[in-house]
Formats: C-alpha cells, structure tokens, sequence
C-alpha cells in the first residue's frame, strides 16, 4: 500500500490506498472520510501534504485484507471497498475500536457493533472470526 498525509483543511489524516494518482487517491479518501462520523463534518478542501511508497498498515491492521486504512485525532478505520452497505459506503473492517465480526459481508438486515445496521442472519454470519 501507499500511505498519504492528507490536508482535508480541518485537520489532517493519515490514508492508505493502493493507488498511487493523486487524483484517484483524493477521490478514494474523500469516499472513505465522507463515511466517518469524526471527520465527514470537517472534510473541506483536500490535499496530499506527503506520500509513502510501499508503506505498511499499522500492525494491528496487516493481513485483514483490506484496501484502505484512515487514521485522524485518534481515530482509526480500515476498509474493505470490494463490498458496501445496504447504503452503498464502503465495508468497515474496524471501526471505533471494533472489528467486524461478519462471515460474509452483505446486505443489512441485523445490527452489527462496527456497521451499526442490520445483517442478515446476523447470529450466524456474525461469528467473531475477525475479532482480535
């Protein structure tokens, strides 16, 4: 992965992302802030302060197989964007200290301590295998 420090005018995030044009990599952070309750508020006008090359994940979040990670004031969420909730954002792997616990990743139907909606067959898919 490439992590970038992003300027997001009301603070500044740490962002990692595969991708590695500027452009894109605006486009992704602004996707996965946008979902964010500590940051969505704050998103103003966004620029890559520094980039990383081939940059690792904290290790908490190495081998989760995630595409993006965001960290800012604290906070710290890793996604999936290869799935969405029933609302269309991105797949949370770990949010507000939580891991996703969920077998299979689809559409809502029971709540989930990370999604915070409803998965179906909640009891079932939600079997703790990713929790750490």
């Amino acid at each position: 992965m490439n992590k970038f420090v992003v300027d997001y005018e009301y603070g500044v995030a740490d962002f990692w992302t595969d991708s590695d044009d500027p452009k894109k990599v605006l486009s992704e952070f602004h996707t996965m802030a946008s979902t964010c309750f500590g940051i969505r508020k704050s998103l103003g006008e966004c620029r890559i302060v520094q980039g990383y090359p081939r940059a690792d994940l904290p290790l908490p979040f190495r081998g989760h197989d995630a595409t993006h990670c965001l960290t800012h004031h604290g906070d710290e969420i890793l996604f999936d964007d290869r799935y969405q909730t029933h609302d269309g954002e991105p797949w949370k792997l770990h949010d507000f200290g939580n891991w996703c616990s969920c077998a299979q990743r689809g559409v809502a139907e029971l709540s989930c301590s990370v999604h915070h909606f409803w998965v179906p067959n909640h009891d079932a898919v939600c079997a703790r295998h990713r929790k750490v």
